[in-house]
């Protein structure tokens, strides 16, 4: 577009008017909107004082047109009484327009007419060169003839140069950065990462349809031997021995989950830290279905259909020997354990020793069941290399001890246990320690009192009386031992007063003492409940036999089974004539039962202390 001038000095806004070229033809910018701007300015003041009595004003400048709307006239202010011509003068490259709206009022007079048609001449001219706000004190002409409007950082950069522009571009600044829309912003990026884009987080589902995604393929993930194991062996209800003595976990797996499981092992302390609620479960010596029994009548560790996410499960060793599947139970815990490192914890027994598993029917019956003898004597190794790292004890709440044998001779402290560095082996420097937690005993009665050689087991295994407990647990600050490791009629026996129980889980123990089988269960305010399983007659079987002539010749070194604790007085009640009641199966069980020691069985750690 082009300009001119009349002979009357009005400005008249033309277009089409091109040079020969076909080019716009442009003048001075800075000389023409000077010239503009001094002819606007004393044309509104002009009109602004005819029209000053008949325009309701108040005080701060507003006025009230007749269309109902209002504008503000800063004559009121020294900024604006000052020339528009003068804010342009001070940066020839940004020109400025003083800051008011022309009164819309119809003409009453031929001067007011005139008035009124050099003012819409004039703003027809500049057309939308001129911004006009309430707050501001400058506004911006752009220079461009082709568009009106500039761009928001043309308008920063000129506002800037003309007076109190910087302050007011720090305030839109500071405004701008406190802005709820602008943080609420994600950088999304392609299915590759090739392409990163800053978004509203208002614009993510319809930017989720829109991004090219690749088909994603369906890939089956590698099922773990830890899960082929779980679903062949833990049946509590379905497994039954298999007939020909077969195992259905190949060596290569049961050896591929040693490896899987060593790492949690070895990354457990020697003295567990545990919490209750939690099952406890004595000595198993490889009596696979008294551990089916046990998980189909009180829980069994699984999401499924069992109790592992409301309670955590404490083995408290001797996993294998004289049990006829010992396979079938070590291999389960250890999948268990890999498959639930926090809520299963093993602890290790004297029988997770390759001086004991191989002379008490362990190794026999992985060379007997692994397919060659090869097979079975890496899996023995293996698995005694294993053992070597487990922990050794565990504390349930800070105030229970567990351990598979007892506190011995010189056990004093907990830190003790803390510091026994693995894999453990009896003729390590810990042997004396390692061999009281895993082979020590109570004495026979709470009347026998210190510690004394065990005749059962014989030398350096020894055992401690009421009085050593005592002062272990004050020592301390403990309420309870909790130890496995002798077979007791009622499953579970209560020693020292009450500060310690021992506990047995596999029943009629190598097919002689028709024992019941046990398991602790520990409650989150530390009630403990025994939970108690009687033999019955078609597992009598399950148990290796030795020194008789049916027997493998591997099995006829076999150690005797140290009897249970109260055999004494099971031999006294035989010789009176008490023969026992008989329950269901036909199986005899002892005339006292759990009621006999401990009322209903129930015993509160906080008591006993």
């Amino acid at each position: 577009m082009a300009e001119s001038e009349h002979q009357d000095g009005s400005l008249q806004t033309c277009a089409g008017n091109d040079t020969q070229d076909g080019s716009e033809a442009i003048p001075s910018e800075h000389a023409q909107a000077e010239a503009v701007l001094t002819r606007v300015d004393a044309d509104f003041k002009t009109s602004s004082e005819r029209h000053r009595k008949e325009v309701p004003t108040d005080q701060e400048g507003t006025v009230h047109l007749e269309s109902g709307e209002t504008a503000v006239l800063h004559s009121n202010t020294e900024e604006a009484r000052r020339p528009a011509s003068a804010f342009a003068t001070e940066d020839p490259t940004a020109e400025a327009l003083a800051s008011t709206t022309v009164p819309a009022k119809q003409p009453s007079s031929q001067g007011d007419a005139q008035d009124v048609v050099r003012n819409d001449s004039s703003q027809q001219e500049l057309g939308n060169l001129s911004q006009t706000t309430t707050g501001d004190r400058s506004a911006l002409v752009s220079h461009r003839q082709d568009s009106v409007q500039s761009s928001e950082e043309n308008f920063v950069h000129e506002s800037q140069s003309l007076p109190g522009g910087s302050s007011t571009t720090a305030n839109r600044k500071k405004r701008r950065a406190s802005s709820p829309t602008l943080s609420r912003r994600a950088i999304v990026s392609d299915w590759n990462g090739g392409m990163e884009r800053t978004i509203s987080i208002d614009r993510l589902p319809e930017e989720g349809k829109r991004l090219n995604r690749t088909k994603l393929s369906r890939v089956p993930s590698e099922e773990g031997v830890e899960r082929r194991v779980l679903r062949s062996l833990l049946r509590p209800r379905e497994w039954t021995p298999p007939a020909d003595r077969s195992f259905p976990i190949s060596a290569s797996d049961i050896l591929q989950l040693c490896e899987t499981v060593q790492p949690v092992i070895e990354a457990e302390p020697t003295l567990l830290k545990l919490s209750a609620p939690i099952k406890i479960f004595g000595d198993l010596h490889g009596q696979y279905s008294d551990l089916m029994r046990l998980f189909d009548q009180y829980g069994t560790p699984s999401k499924e259909q069992g109790d592992i996410n409301m309670v955590d499960y404490l083995f408290l060793g001797d996993f294998v020997d004289r049990g006829t599947h010992s396979l079938e139970t070590v291999v389960l815990l250890l999948a268990l354990k890999k498959h639930y490192p926090r809520q299963i914890a093993l602890v290790r027994g004297n029988h997770e020793s390759p001086e004991v598993n191989s002379r008490d029917g362990f190794l026999h019956e992985c060379v007997e069941r692994l397919g060659s003898k090869a097979a079975g004597l890496e899996v023995w190794r293996r698995l005694n290399r294993l053992f070597e790292w487990m922990p050794v004890a565990a504390l349930v709440n800070g105030c229970i001890l567990c351990v598979h044998g007892g506190i011995g001779r010189c056990l004093t402290s907990l830190q003790q246990i803390r510091d026994l560095e693995r894999p453990l082996r009896m003729g390590s420097h810990d042997a004396e320690l390692l061999l009281d937690l895993l082979w020590s005993d109570p004495t026979k009665s709470d009347a026998v009192s210190g510690v004394h050689l065990n005749g059962e087991r014989g030398s350096p295994v020894v055992c401690f009386g009421p009085d050593r407990v005592k002062t272990f647990l004050t020592a301390n600050d403990l309420k309870l031992i909790v130890r496995g490791h002798e077979c007791v009629m009622d499953g579970f026996q209560r020693f020292a007063g009450g500060r310690l129980i021992t506990v047995f889980s596999a029943t009629n123990y190598c097919n002689r003492w028709r024992n019941a089988g046990a398991i602790l269960l520990i409650s989150k305010d530390l009630e403990i409940v025994p939970k108690i399983i009687f033999p019955v007659a078609h597992i009598e079987d399950a148990w290796l036999r030795f020194g008789e002539a049916d027997a493998s010749e591997e099995l006829q070194h076999m150690r005797p089974p140290t009897p249970p604790r109260d055999s004494e007085d099971l031999e006294d009640e035989e010789e009176a004539g008490c023969d026992g009641s008989t329950d269901t199966h036909g199986d005899e069980v002892s005339q006292g039962g759990a009621a006999a020691d401990s009322g209903d069985g129930r015993q509160d750690a906080s008591d006993v202390a």
